[in-house]
């Protein structure tokens, strides 16, 4: 118990406290309606590393499913031969 209020105060700390203390003044918006070109790139490049791991966690996911499936199926004296990598 105590060990996990530890770990939970300082998750808590990181992210909202010492989050707060590094944060930035916000910079002046540009005219309305018009977004300038490196804040787009910065946004799909925020996207993107979103998106990957999710990406990457599925496919696993599904990939270690099908390949656990399939190897109970080989017979034994195969499961133990070594692979070359």
């Amino acid at each position: 118990m105590i060990f996990g209020g530890a770990l939970a105060g300082t998750g808590i700390f990181l992210l909202y406290v010492l989050g707060f203390a590094l944060r930035k003044t916000p910079k002046s918006p540009p005219p309305q309606g018009e977004t300038s070109l490196k804040t787009k790139i910065e946004q799909l490049l925020t996207e993107t590393r979103v998106m990957i791991p999710g990406g990457q966690a599925l496919l696993g996911f599904q990939f270690v499913a099908t390949l656990t499936m399939a190897f109970e199926t080989l017979p034994q004296a195969i499961k133990w031969v070594p692979t070359a990598v």
